[in-house]
Formats: C-alpha cells, sequence, structure tokens
C-alpha cells in the first residue's frame, strides 16, 4: 500500500498506543457492517495486527435483520474479511419496528448488547467512528438538549462489557477514509438505508451538514473540539460531584442506592442536580432530563416529611420517605398468597421479592433468634393484610403497623414484607426480628432467618 496508507496506520497505530497500555499484545474485535467506514478500520487494523506478532484480530457483523438486503450485507462482508484472512462472526439481533426509543435508538442498542455478549475479557471492541460521525452525534445530542455530558458526544475509549470500546478513527474524516479506500481498492458494501432521511441522523448528513459546511468549512473539527471542552467540563463536574457526595454510601435497604437527603442541604440547585446525575448514574440507571431533576429538587427533596412523592423515568424510580431518597427498580404489585414453607429448602418469593432461607445461627448471636423446634411446625409466609400484633424480642405487643413506622421501613415495603407464622403465630418479621416468645434460651439450638431480596440477592 502506498504513502496514504501509511500515513493512516501511523495515525491509528499512535491513538493505540496513547489510549492502551500494550497493545502490541492486545486483542482486538473489529466491528464490521461491511460498509466504507468500517471496511478500511478492518483493513488498516490488520495491516498494523500484522506487524504486532502479539496482536490478535477478528471481526464480528451484526445482522439486525430490519432489511431484505441484510442477509447479502453480512455475505458481502464475510467474503471481504475471508479476504483479509480475518476471522469473521455474524451476530443476530431483533430489533422492534415500534420502539418507543425509535428504530435506530433500538438498533443501537441491541448492536450494543450483542457486541459486549460476544466480547471475551479484555478484549477490545474496535469500532469505526470518524470525525465527521463526532460532528453528526454533537448536533443530535443539541436537539436533544443535553448538557456537557451528552455533548461530550463519542468518547475514544470506554468500558464495554468485559473489556473496552475504541473509536480509533475519531480524528479522521469521512473524506479521507473515501480517498484512502478508493487508492487501496478496499471493497465495501452500500447501505441502502444510509439514504433513509426518515432517520435523524441521515437527514442531517444529507440536508443539514451540506448547508452547515458550505458556511463552515471547519464545522466537524470545530464541534470535535467542543465536545472534547465538554468532556473536560463533565470531568470536573463529576469531580465536584464526588466532593459534595462525600464519604461512600451504604448499601442501599429496600432500594437500589439511598441517598441522605443532608447531603444536598446547603448546596444551589445546579449542584443538587449535578449531584442527582452523578449518583443515580453510577448506580448504572438512567439519568433523568432536566425537567424530571428540577421537578426532584423543587418538588422531591423540600416535600414534607409524610408526603412520600415519587417520579418515575424509564424502568427507575426516585422516592422519598422521612430523610433519604431512594432510587429502585419500579415495583411489582404486592402479592397476597399464603405460601406453606418446607424449612429444609429455602422459599422463593412472588413478585421478585428474592427468596427466604434458615441458616445456622452464629455463635453468640442473639435477638433474632428462633428456637429450631418451634420451626419444625408448620410455617407460613404471608403478606400484611392489616391488624397483625408483634412482640419482637426486647419489645412489647402492639400493632406490627406501629413497629414498621418506629423501624422506618418505607411504607412501599410494608405489604412486601414476607411474614413468617409458625402454628398460626407471627413469628418474624424482615427488619425486626424474631418474636419474644420464639426466641431461642441460652444453649437451646436456634436458627435464623435470611431474606435474600430481589434478583441480586441482597440480604
Amino acid at each position: 500500500m502506498g504513502q496514504a496508507s501509511d500515513t493512516l496506520a501511523v495515525r491509528l497505530r499512535q491513538v493505540l498506543a496513547g489510549h492502551l497500555p500494550d497493545p502490541q499484545n492486545s486483542r482486538y474485535c473489529v466491528a464490521y457492517s461491511g460498509g466504507l467506514d468500517s471496511s478500511v478500520l478492518l483493513t488498516l487494523m490488520n495491516e498494523v495486527c500484522a506487524q504486532w506478532p502479539g496482536a490478535s484480530l477478528r471481526a464480528i457483523h451484526v445482522n439486525h435483520g430490519l432489511y431484505a438486503d441484510a442477509d447479502r450485507w453480512a455475505l458481502a462482508a464475510q467474503a471481504v474479511a475471508q479476504k483479509l484472512e480475518v476471522d469473521f462472526s455474524v451476530c443476530r439481533v431483533s430489533v422492534a419496528d415500534d420502539a418507543s426509543a425509535g428504530v435506530e435508538a433500538a438498533a443501537r442498542e441491541s448492536r450494543y448488547k450483542a457486541l459486549a455478549d460476544a466480547m471475551t475479557k479484555g478484549e477490545i471492541l474496535v469500532c469505526a467512528h470518524h470525525l465527521d460521525d463526532q460532528l453528526e452525534t454533537f448536533l443530535l445530542q443539541l436537539m436533544r438538549g443535553s448538557g456537557p455530558a451528552g455533548l461530550a458526544a463519542m468518547p475514544v475509549v470506554r468500558d464495554l462489557g468485559p473489556g473496552l470500546l475504541l473509536r480509533p478513527l475519531l480524528a479522521i474524516s469521512r473524506d479521507e477514509l473515501s480517498d484512502w479506500a478508493r487508492k487501496n481498492a478496499v471493497s465495501w458494501c452500500e447501505d441502502s438505508s444510509n439514504q433513509n432521511e426518515q432517520f435523524a441522523r441521515n437527514y442531517l448528513r444529507h440536508r443539514i451538514l451540506p448547508l452547515l459546511r458550505e458556511r463552515w468549512p471547519s464545522a466537524a473539527g470545530s464541534a470535535a473540539r467542543s465536545a472534547a471542552l465538554c468532556a473536560e467540563t463533565d470531568s470536573v463536574l463529576q469531580e465536584i460531584a464526588e466532593q459534595d457526595l462525600g464519604k461512600p454510601l451504604a448499601e442501599g435497604d429496600y432500594a437500589t442506592a439511598v441517598l441522605p437527603i443532608e447531603r444536598l442541604t446547603g448546596l444551589s440547585g445546579g449542584r443538587v442536580r449535578n449531584l442527582l446525575r452523578y449518583w443515580i448514574r453510577i448506580q448504572g440507571q438512567p439519568v433523568p432530563g432536566h425537567d424530571l431533576l428540577t421537578e426532584i429538587v423543587d418538588s422531591v427533596i423540600p416535600a414534607r416529611v409524610d408526603a412520600e412523592p415519587v417520579v418515575r423515568w424509564k424502568d427507575t424510580e426516585l422516592r422519598r420517605y422521612r430523610d433519604k431518597l431512594y432510587l429502585m427498580q419500579p415495583l411489582a404489585e404486592a402479592p397476597d398468597q399464603v405460601l406453606d414453607w418446607d424449612t429444609d429448602h429455602p422459599l422463593v418469593l412472588p413478585g421478585s421479592l428474592g427468596r427466604l432461607e434458615l441458616a445456622a445461627a452464629e455463635q453468640g448471636r442473639h435477638g433474632d433468634v428462633i428456637a429450631s423446634r418451634l420451626l419444625e411446625r408448620q410455617c407460613l409466609v404471608r403478606f400484611r393484610a392489616g391488624g397483625e400484633q408483634f412482640r419482637p424480642a426486647g419489645g412489647r405487643q402492639k400493632p406490627l403497623k406501629k413497629w414498621l413506622q418506629e423501624t422506618g421501613i418505607p411504607p412501599w415495603m410494608r405489604s412486601r414484607l414476607p411474614l413468617v407464622f409458625c402454628a398460626d403465630r407471627l413469628v418474624w418479621v424482615p427488619g425486626i426480628g424474631c418474636a419474644e416468645e420464639l426466641l431461642a434460651r441460652a444453649g437451646e439450638e436456634g436458627r435464623i432467618i435470611r431474606w435474600h431480596r430481589g434478583s441480586e440477592g441482597n440480604s
């Protein structure tokens, strides 16, 4: 290959060396659509890896099945990979054509999930996004009203699945890639869907960007610099949020995560929103938009102690109870079943509430240890119907409702607590403990009940 090839290969090696600890001994997987951009990337990566004996390279093609030509594109991609003698595989995904977020977003989400699932530990997924893609992403985020995190557009490298996602062509324009492909006789497949202007990115590419470049020829480079500045700003905002959050929080109780309101006291509205974004993001939950964050700041945080407000977005809920914010998945309907429990085996609870199991009591443990002889009777698990009475160890008998309030168990969990009955006596309540009259005495064999909550199995 000629000088242009050498130049692009050098730039590619520089990016790999600048973002990877050991590029010459890494395992690479090219996300290969078969189009111009990814065909150039695969050819360049093949050339670079051929000079690095410790590096390996493979290609994976995602077939979305959205178009009649999808199988033909997959075969064409396979032919190019075979010509380059690169290992090749196809991953088929299903995309709902009525997805609420749109077909573009649904296809992108399905594609990245499939690619992440196909990666091996420590592998580097290499994608062919380039300078013009960065401009498009920046403008699309701008039209969505995104803040610095969104306007940072696409990072060169980020975590993905068990490895990394790397975009080594972000500083290279589409014209450079096209010229390189023609000069080096690269084969590729034209995706007819790229002409469909119903998709926002295609509309921007074919209608808007030509006008922008006519007036501002350096628009792509300028947008890339702005994206880099936004990424820097977002990094600083994260540092501020870390400082505002302070010491690490305990794991969430009855929720994904819990944030004490006192952590927000004295902060401006902007810093509260910034802290909330950071806190929600580090829990792996989708960050709500500005309007919802404003509703949380203006209505949820200053709400009356007994108001119990809730804000919902996507598959997430944020609730307030007393002096804490609870971030959580939406709740299933409260169960009303009565379950027989053979205490020799764990009991799976309905409504994604996890499971109950017996465990041996730790030596010296007191206060919630039930006498083993009592657990040999028939045990039932019920959920609150109202009117239950309970006398926990060290306490006096009074309505269970009062104990739940005094213990601070959030209201939405009270109808979802698995209550254990033996011989029609309420013997154990999560978060409160075992009944006084059933407590194991000194020297008596006892067991404890563990509630492993939800799919994560938290106790």
